[in-house]
């Protein structure tokens, strides 16, 4: 039994020793009589010599040959090795499903070899089977409790499906194991920014950051905290990156931070000195950019202008560059500015160019044209979101509530994450209902409950927009409740003393609580400063004649 033990090992590698010295008949005649007189003997040789056999047919390019000798040795297949050189010899006949079934199997018996099952998801999402990579990952993370990169590849599979919740649990785990590096956190944020959760991205990146310095991280970090209204603290991160890296390019960002943050004049000054420095015109373009942007903040709508008409018209930018020039147009003479924009509008029509064209009219109260153009627009550039914003503001300003709501449901349908649109249809809601109570004496507290969540909703993505801050004040005054109502508008106030919507509130308010020369003098700050169009000013004029007239008549008595 030794004997022919030795004579077929010795067969075995007298076939590997001709592979090697390229006689591969040779070898191939040896390796087919060694397989068939085990065969005809009942004798176990493994899995090698078979294996052996199929990839010297596969050279030979005897295909179908080697696929009846793979198959044979799949049943003889033992080891992870013996797994992994059958899949990779079954890729290169082509025989993809094979190859996956051959990992299946490997992963069945191997369940804790990351290497396999990593092969595994990758060739399974080539071939779009998505679900069954995504039961495959699952039984890996329920098998192998402590490997963090299963746990990532799993979250990865599963927000690719759209599970973000699920996909986030295995984030965070991941997190957990220790796995806490730029492609989880990533990972994670985007999750957090679909979701519309600000202030988890925020805090994620922060602690990301205190264990690993990232640009990456930290410039996303940026983004999400202006988002958040937490400027200073944006700026604050922005200065230690241009501190890092000072590069044209970063301080080209540099710009866009400050200019978020209502820094015009810096924005100015930054955009100068780097300009020349900048290596390709779209850099220059999006300076330029800036700059006219920075000076329309500064009210220095002349100089603007001349900024804006540097952008040529083969410019990516060039549809952005109009659109502003309409806008510092505006500021100089509405008239003006129509003309040009209806004039322009001809050779480039774009969501941005029209909203500032319908601006224009709204700033000389046409709000039939406006309306007409808004209409044109949206079916232009269906589901514009800016646009919807824009058409329910309108709606507001003309006082056609019902009407605003119906557009602020309709952009919360597109966009029911976004802060702006839960804000929105969180207000509209609010002043319907203060309106209906004016016209029957009831309000319906379900509907004012559901507009106070959306509102809530809105402040949890941004906990510093005085906007929404000032609507859910609104909501504790729709409700009765004066003392909250206050705290909350005051608030939103102090942020944005500008705003005559704001201002009103307030001042309405202190009517109830007979702080009438108060509440005369807000009025009037409201018009004054917020400039406030349409049914809004008309409104706020309404209630500073009444307020005089109250006041008088208390004089004379």
């Amino acid at each position: 039994e030794k004997e022919k033990g030795d004579e077929k090992i010795s067969l075995y590698f007298q076939a590997i020793y001709d592979i090697k010295r390229g006689r591969l008949q040779e070898a191939e005649t040896k390796l087919e009589k060694l397989i068939s007189e085990s065969k005809n003997k009942k004798e176990e040789i493994g899995f090698p010599p078979y294996f052996e056999l199929a990839l010297l047919k596969y050279r030979l390019k005897k295909q179908t040959e080697a696929s009846k000798i793979l198959d044979e040795s799949e049943e003889k297949a033992k080891t992870e090795k013996d797994f992994e050189n059958l899949y990779a010899l079954r890729m290169r006949l082509g025989e993809n499903d094979k190859a996956i079934l051959a990992l299946e199997k490997a992963f069945e018996k191997f369940s804790q070899n990351q290497r396999l099952f990593r092969t595994l998801i990758s060739e399974l999402m080539k071939q779009g089977q998505v679900e069954k990579a995504k039961d495959i990952a699952k039984k890996y993370t329920e098998r192998n409790k402590n490997d963090a990169t299963g746990f990532v590849i799993y979250g990865e599979l599963l927000k690719f499906t759209g599970e973000k919740d699920k996909a986030e649990e295995n984030f965070k785990r991941a997190i957990e194991l220790g796995f806490l590096n730029e492609q989880v956190v990533s990972e994670l944020l985007e999750i957090y920014k679909e979701k519309g959760e600000i202030m988890k991205a925020i805090e994620i990146s922060e602690n990301f950051i205190k264990e690993s310095n990232e640009i990456a991280i930290k410039r996303q970090l940026v983004d999400l905290l202006l988002e958040a209204g937490e400027t200073e603290k944006a700026l604050s991160y922005m200065y230690e990156i241009t501190r890092e890296i000072d590069e044209p390019e970063i301080m080209l960002d540099f710009a866009r931070v400050l200019l978020k943050a209502k820094k015009p004049a810096e924005v100015i000054r930054i955009t100068q000195e780097i300009e020349g420095k900048l290596n390709d015109q779209e850099s220059k373009d999006i300076a330029i950019l800036f700059r006219a942007y920075a000076l329309y903040e500064l009210k220095k709508y002349e100089e603007a202008l001349k900024e804006f008409e540097k952008i040529e018209e083969n410019s990516k930018f060039y549809s952005n560059a109009i659109a502003g020039k309409i806008d510092s147009l505006r500021e100089i003479s509405p008239d003006k500015a129509i003309k040009y924009g209806l004039e322009v509008t001809s050779r480039v029509l774009t969501p941005e160019v029209m909203q500032s064209l319908i601006f224009a009219f709204r700033e000389k109260e046409d709000y039939d044209s406006a309306f007409e153009i808004l209409d044109f627009s949206i079916k232009k550039f269906d589901k514009n979101k800016d646009l919807l914003y824009t058409k329910a503001i309108l709606h507001y300003e003309v006082g056609d509530i019902k009407k605003a709501l119906e557009t602020a449901d309709l952009l919360f349908e597109i966009s029911p994450q976004d802060p702006h649109s839960l804000n929105l249809k969180g207000y509209m809601m609010i002043e319907y209902i203060i309106e209906e109570k004016r016209k029957t004496g009831f309000y319906d507290t379900n509907k004012l409950d559901e507009a106070r969540k959306l509102i809530e909703e809105a402040l949890k993505r941004r906990p510093k927009d005085p906007y929404i801050i000032d609507s859910l004040g609104w909501y504790f005054f729709a409700k009765g409740d004066i003392e909250k109502a206050e705290e909350m508008i005051r608030k939103a106030y102090e942020m944005k003393p500008d705003d005559a919507v704001i201002a009103e509130h307030l001042a309405d308010i202190l009517v109830l609580k007979n702080e009438e020369e108060k509440a005369l003098e807000l009025y009037k700050t409201g018009l004054q400063k917020g400039k406030p169009k349409g049914y809004d000013r008309i409104r706020i004029e309404r209630k500073i004649k009444e307020l005089e007239h109250k006041i008088r008549a208390k004089i004379k008595k």
